[in-house]
Parts: C-alpha cells; sequence; structure tokens
C-alpha cells in the first residue's frame, strides 16, 4: 500500500469532495454518527470548536492498494482505516473511512487498484490536540504491517526504494500525455519529471564511489548545477543543493543525495583538503574540470527506469511506437530523395520509372512527386532557403507504400543497369 497525508481547516469541503454522487463513494466506517457531507461537517466543525487555537484541525489520509492486490473486500478496507488512525494515536477522535471507485472523474485516468480516504479530527471529544509530528513517517511502518496481516501485496519500505517516489499530479500527467500521443493529440513524448532526472544523474555520478570533485563536475557536465554550501550543523561541515532546469531541489529531498548521504551511503570519497577547491569553485556557480574520460552522458540513462513500473511499461510502448514512426518517416524520405534524383531539378518534368509514371511539381516553396500527370500524390514537402525541409502530408499507407516500393524499385533497376555497365565494360577490355 501508498498513504498520502494532507491538513486543512474545512471539514465542509472534503466531506463534499469524498461523498460527491461521481465518486461512487461509500461509507465504511469509523467513529461518527453522520451519515451525509451535512451531517458529518456539523459533527466535527463542533468537535473542533473546543480548540479554536487549531486553526488547521482537518487531517486527510489516503490509503491505495497494490494493483496486484485486486478487488480489495470492504472488511479488509475498514480494518485498515481503523488501525491506521488508532496507530497514529487517534483513539478518541471522530474520522470517517469511505471507499471511492476506480471510476474517478476527477482523474485522467481511471484507478487500476482500490483506494481509500479517511477523514479525521485532530481534536480528540474531550477538547484536546493529538501530537501529530512526523505523522507521515509513523504511517508507513504501520502499513507495512498491516500488508502482512492483512495478507496485500508487501512494498519496500522508503528507505530501501533507489528514488522518490512520483507524485499524484506528476503521474496523473505523464499518464494523461502519454494517452494523448497515442491518440495522436499529441506530437511528443512526455517529459520525464526533472526529480527523475536528478536522481538519474545522481545515481550515475555515484556509480563508481569517485571523490566529490569527479561527482560534482560530471553533474555540472549534464547542465546540473551544484551547490555545496557551508552547514555548521552538518556532519561533515557542509549542504547541498542541486538545480536542473527551473527546479532546485535540496540534497534531502532527493535518495541519498543529502553531503552526509553522498559519503556514507554511496561511497563518495570526501577529503576536506583536495576537495576544497572544487568545492569553493561549484559553491560560486564556476566549473570543476576533470578529465574527459571521468565524465558521463544522458545517454548512459534510462529515466524510464525512474518511473513506477506500471507507467515505465505504458512510456516504453510508446517510446516503441515513436521509434517505428521515425523509421517509416526514414524510408519516405530516403524514397522520395531517391525519386527526385531520378527525376532532375526541372518543374514538371515527367518521367517513367518500373512502368510508372511520375511528375515533380515545385512552388511557392512547396515540392510534390505525383503518380501520373494528374495522379495521387506521394510526396510533399516544404522547401526553405534552396533546401527541401521534409515534412509528409496527408500520405495515407498505401501510398507511403507505393513510394516506399517504387524507390526499391528503381535502386534494383539503377544496380542491375550499373552491372550491366560494368560486364560491358570488361567485355570490351578483354577483346581490345
Amino acid at each position: 500500500m501508498i498513504s498520502q497525508i494532507s491538513h486543512g481547516s474545512d471539514f465542509g469541503s472534503l466531506f463534499r469532495y469524498l461523498l460527491a454522487e461521481d465518486k461512487q463513494a461509500q461509507i465504511l466506517g469509523g467513529f461518527a454518527a453522520g451519515r451525509n457531507a451535512w451531517e458529518l461537517t456539523q459533527e466535527f466543525t463542533n468537535c473542533a470548536d473546543q480548540r479554536p487555537t487549531t486553526t488547521k484541525p482537518v487531517k486527510h489520509i489516503i490509503i491505495g492498494f497494490a494493483t496486484d492486490d485486486g478487488l480489495v473486500s470492504d472488511e479488509v478496507k475498514s480494518r485498515v482505516a481503523q488501525k491506521a488512525v488508532e496507530g497514529l494515536g487517534y483513539t478518541y477522535n471522530q474520522y470517517v473511512a469511505v471507499s471511492h471507485g476506480r471510476n474517478d472523474p476527477g482523474h485522467d485516468w481511471n484507478h487500476h487498484h482500490d483506494h481509500i480516504h479517511i477523514a479525521v479530527n485532530m481534536i480528540t471529544i474531550d477538547g484536546k490536540r493529538v501530537d501529530d509530528w512526523q505523522d507521515k513517517r509513523r504511517l508507513e511502518p504501520i502499513i507495512r504491517q498491516l500488508e502482512i496481516q492483512e495478507n496485500l501485496t508487501t512494498l519496500a519500505p522508503s528507505t530501501e526504494r533507489k528514488f522518490k517516489a512520483l507524485s499524484m499530479g506528476q503521474t496523473q500527467r505523464i499518464k494523461r500525455e502519454i494517452k494523448e500521443y497515442n491518440s495522436g493529440e499529441r506530437t511528443t513524448l512526455p517529459d520525464i519529471p526533472l526529480t527523475c532526472k536528478l536522481q538519474a544523474a545522481i545515481d550515475q555520478a555515484c556509480h563508481d564511489r569517485p571523490d566529490l570533485t569527479t561527482f560534482i563536475s560530471r553533474l555540472q557536465g549534464l547542465d546540473i548545477d551544484v551547490r555545496p554550501s557551508k552547514n555548521a550543523h552538518g556532519r561533515y561541515g557542509y549542504g547541498i543543493s542541486y538545480r536542473l532546469g527551473n527546479v532546485k531541489i535540496a540534497g534531502s529531498k532527493l535518495h541519498h543525495a543529502s553531503f552526509p548521504q553522498l559519503i556514507d551511503n554511496r561511497g563518495v570519497d570526501f577529503d576536506p583538503q583536495r576537495d576544497r577547491e572544487a568545492i569553493a569553485t561549484a559553491s560560486s556557480g564556476q566549473p570543476v574540470i576533470i578529465s574527459s574520460h571521468k565524465h558521463i552522458t544522458w545517454s548512459a540513462l534510462d529515466l524510464t527506469d525512474y518511473l513506477p513500473s506500471a507507467l515505465a511499461h505504458l512510456f516504453r510502448q510508446a517510446q516503441t511506437k515513436s521509434q517505428a514512426e521515425r523509421k517509416q518517416v526514414e524510408q519516405i524520405r530516403d524514397a522520395a530523395n531517391f525519386i527526385l534524383d531520378r527525376l532532375g531539378s526541372t518543374d514538371g518534368n515527367t518521367r517513367t520509372f518500373d512502368g510508372n509514371i511520375y511528375r515533380l511539381q515545385r512552388q511557392d516553396h512547396r515540392l510534390t512527386i505525383s503518380l501520373g500527370a494528374n495522379g495521387s500524390l506521394l510526396f510533399d514537402a516544404q522547401t526553405k532557403k534552396g533546401e527541401i525541409e521534409y515534412e509528409i502530408f496527408e500520405l495515407n499507407p498505401q501510398q507511403q507504400q507505393h513510394l516506399i516500393h517504387s524507390a526499391h524499385a528503381l535502386k534494383l533497376q539503377q544496380q542491375q543497369e550499373s552491372s550491366e555497365r560494368s560486364t560491358t565494360t570488361r567485355t570490351k577490355s578483354r577483346s581490345l
């Protein structure tokens, strides 16, 4: 299971969302009497008003089950909610557990797993506030234990994962853009989040346990701005941050990328005397120079490895489609180039190849090849400054294949003619 916790001040907006008709909402249980959004809002608000100094008494917990768990029973969902709430210390607090359907109109993609929402009042029934320090961190071992108890799919603890999980927003964006790409609404694959790129770059820069100077220079070579900074309270006296594009992030927000973690967990070799110059240089935004054979490149990284497995599968499928389409376009361009070469450069030139008539036309920075004097379009390209910038316009698969087949036939014909000329030349040479 995975979990998410957020806080707020308005019980009404939360309950209206949780119990909206289009969410296929079902109240699983809890510690409250209300059965609709209005009743629950009044009940929770009246209790929270006992402690007006708490401005954000609303806690919203989301727990998502693994796809492999299939359809999870209401009994299991209810037990998970109850034990999660109690494990966090909310034993005298109002809470309501709600299950949502998989076909959720509030998301770009239908859920492939079950999930539940839990609304918790942080004010106890006798007016006290529960200490929620590090709730998010404390919830993880609770749900790891619940996975075992309820015979659910067990996930690795976050401390053992190779990288931070994507946010829900990032996941939904990538899914939406892959769907748009596959449907033709989008012409490019989605951008991998910059945080994933940073994580991948840091992993690659550390793969051979380099010294800190090499580590910094490698990342700079990938256009990542690395900024070590003095930290009197740090274990080694320094902190570190990274910037790629418009994203700047502290090392502590990435997996094993803070200054102490680079040394203790990744094996980066730090010598205060040796690396002093590199730290000072990078801190001022200047490049740190190392031997070129130590550099790394983006091409060595498979960024899809840093996506969730299901999302990586969708991304790789789209990549395969993109590569196949590029190969097809290259074939069409090569074929058109070959036929253009045989037609020559004269506008209106008509020639017969392999039993078909081809016509070349140039007009308003546009060049076309058609089959027959007034026949179907085979090739269409924009021209600029005397050069052709190929763009294939409105060619159906049959026309594309005809163009490729024609070029192939012409190449075979050319090879045969060349072979015959060579044979004739050798024969003449022997006779002389």
